[in-house]
C-alpha cells in the first residue's frame, strides 16, 4: 500500500497522519497497537486541552460574576447612604421650617 495520499488526481509529498497510519496498520500487530495508542494519546491531549480551555473560560465567567455582584452590593450601599442623607436633610428642613414659622 502506498503511504502517500492522492488529492485531486496528484500524489502529495506529505506523509499520512498518525490517524491514517493507525487505520492502515494491521490489527493485532505491535505496530498497529503502537499506532492506535499514539492516536488515542493525541486525542486524549486534545480533549485535555479542550477541558482546560473550558475550565479557564468558566473561571473567567465566575470572576466576572463575582465582580458584578460586588459592584451591585457597592451600589446598594451607596443608595442606602443616599437615602439616609435625604432623610436627614428632610428632618433638618422640617426643623428649620418649624422654627421659622411656629404657627
Amino acid at each position: 500500500m502506498d503511504p502517500f495520499t492522492v488529492v485531486s488526481g496528484s500524489p502529495t509529498t506529505s506523509p499520512p497522519s498518525q490517524y491514517t497510519e493507525a487505520r492502515m496498520a494491521v490489527p493485532g500487530t505491535l505496530k498497529g497497537f503502537e499506532q492506535t495508542l499514539a492516536v488515542q494519546h493525541t486525542v486524549l491531549i486534545a480533549h485535555e486541552t479542550g477541558i482546560n480551555i473550558l475550565q479557564s473560560q468558566q473561571a473567567t465567567a465566575y470572576e466576572h460574576q463575582v465582580a458584578m455582584y460586588n459592584k451591585q452590593e457597592l451600589m446598594h450601599e451607596q443608595l442606602h447612604r443616599q437615602d439616609e442623607t435625604l432623610c436627614d436633610l428632610a428632618e433638618s428642613f422640617h426643623r428649620i421650617s418649624s422654627f421659622l414659622s411656629p404657627y
